[in-house]
């Protein structure tokens, strides 16, 4: 007997898709997980961070545009162990971070990132323009980036780095900076202690430093507008080229600031800044870029420190060099070198203000300018400056691996290692002919530097092509 075969009926579009949904969600991994730290991520609520672990949520599981606060001091000692030796992921590493993080006064210590990520490498990949970072120390961080945009708070920074500091060690090729390799947004009241190393465009706060004018303020009768002011760095710099004390490469605004660590390289090297192509760095309240009146930048570099006798590298712009004329008006100057003495005098700062109110204050004679309402009072600045000082007459340094050669330094003996004998020649050693140009074999050769902490660079050539080897400095 004929017997109809049963089709099944299909199941309505909706229906179908209903099924689909609720299939993907009961699936493992299928469904980003829920943020579990404390509060609602809003301003009123926001989410608290209090150890490493809860650190590791921010931009993962808890959403990037969300507001934070940290409620203690955090030890990131195991990021040294993590991912396979490459360390912590950097927040906002993709897409860019665009909520707030205050760090609430407390610090991250001991934080520890080796990426080779072109999104940007530090504790925050990329800061979009809506994201805001306050309030935040890291201490002893050991930063490196194998590629371009490295700093220790940022790698990119397009919104505002307010009453932060970072100490430790900042590595990487291009755009380097002690605490953002590339700022197009705000950079107010922060401080560096880094030893911050690159090949091209490295600052000992930024390495490249441009965008608009987003800052005003006004001290001791004057209108400063800026997008980098009321900062310092005790840090050293070592880079090839474009290597500046504050920025590698200025096309923004510079402000009530100063350098005081070390700087060397080869070619555009400044106290300040390695190169400027700005219009202008500040103004004072008659002025405007392009108009009329004069420049009047209140920035100072250690000249002791840093050996330099002029505070902009190359560039452009109108800058001019030397000493200020002594007055907050009609200022005929818009750079200054001081000695270390006096940078440890308060009369030295021209158009900075030291009146209890305002953002800076000194212990004369003892200290160089601080920063009021930082993380951790002065206390964590005294420290930073005490030892920048100490280690301006002894510099450690480790192993750095470039392709076939790696150097290998303590104290003033620096041994090259090469893994082939491919016509490698050493040039020099930061300008310092050592040797004749003759073709090393494969192995291990000594190289006797001239007695000056500050060499940290050794020119190799392989074949036809010239190599820069920097000597990256640690903690």
């Amino acid at each position: 007997m004929f017997r109809p075969q049963l089709v099944p009926k299909s199941r309505p579009m909706c229906v179908r898709l209903a099924v689909f949904l609720v299939t993907a969600l009961l699936l493992p991994g299928s469904a980003r997980t829920a943020c579990t730290l404390s509060g609602a991520g809003t301003a009123g609520a926001p989410y608290l961070v209090g150890t490493y672990a809860e650190l590791k949520l921010v931009g993962t599981s808890c959403d990037l545009g969300a507001t934070y606060r940290m409620t203690a001091d955090i030890d990131a000692s195991a990021s040294k162990t993590e991912n396979n030796g490459s360390g912590f992921v950097p927040i906002g590493g993709t897409t860019a971070f665009s909520g707030e993080f205050s760090g609430g006064g407390f610090a991250i210590h001991n934080l520890f990132i080796k990426s080779s990520s072109e999104s940007g490498v530090g504790l925050f990949g990329t800061i979009a323009t809506s994201g805001v970072v306050d309030s935040l120390g890291l201490i002893g961080v050991e930063i490196e980036g194998d590629s371009d945009r490295v700093g220790g708070l940022a790698g990119f920074n397009q919104g505002q780095l307010v009453f932060d500091f970072v100490t430790g060690l900042v590595a990487g090729n291009a755009y380097v900076g002690g605490l953002a390799g590339l700022n197009s947004g705000t950079i107010r009241s922060v401080f560096t202690s880094t030893s911050t190393t690159g090949v091209s465009v490295v600052g000992g706060i930024v390495g490249k430093n441009f965008g608009n004018v987003t800052y005003n303020s006004s001290e001791m009768g004057i209108s400063i507008s800026a997008n980098l002011v009321n900062s310092y760095s005790v840090g050293v710099t070592n880079g090839v080229s474009s290597t500046g004390g504050l920025v590698g490469l200025n096309q923004g605004q510079i402000a009530m600031t100063y350098a005081a660590g070390g700087v060397s390289g080869i070619s555009s090297i400044g106290g300040i800044a390695g190169e400027n192509s700005s219009t202008c760095f500040a103004f004072l309240d008659f002025f405007v870029c392009g108009g009329v009146g004069e420049d009047a930048e209140f920035s100072y570099w250690n000249t002791s420190a840093s050996g330099l006798d002029s505070g902009i590298g190359f560039g452009g712009g109108p800058i001019t060099e030397g000493s200020f004329s002594g007055t907050n008006t009609g200022a005929t100057k818009s750079l200054c070198g001081l000695v270390s003495s006096q940078m440890m005098d308060s009369a030295s700062f021209v158009g900075f203000s030291f009146a209890p109110d305002s953002a800076w204050t000194i212990v004369q004679g003892q200290t160089f300018p601080l920063l009021r309402g930082m993380p951790g009072g002065t206390a964590p600045q005294i420290a930073a400056q005490t030892a920048a000082l100490a280690a301006s007459t002894a510099i450690s340094l480790r192993t750095v691996q470039l392709g076939a050669a790696s150097l290998h330094r303590v104290g003033h003996s620096v041994d090259l290692e090469l893994s082939n004998s491919s016509d490698v020649r050493v040039i020099d050693v930061f300008g310092h002919q050592v040797m004749p140009e003759t073709e090393f074999t494969a192995g291990i050769h000594a190289l006797h530097l001239p007695e000056s902490g500050a060499i940290l660079l050794v020119r190799v050539r392989t074949g036809l092509s010239t190599t820069t080897l920097p000597l990256l400095p640690i903690r």
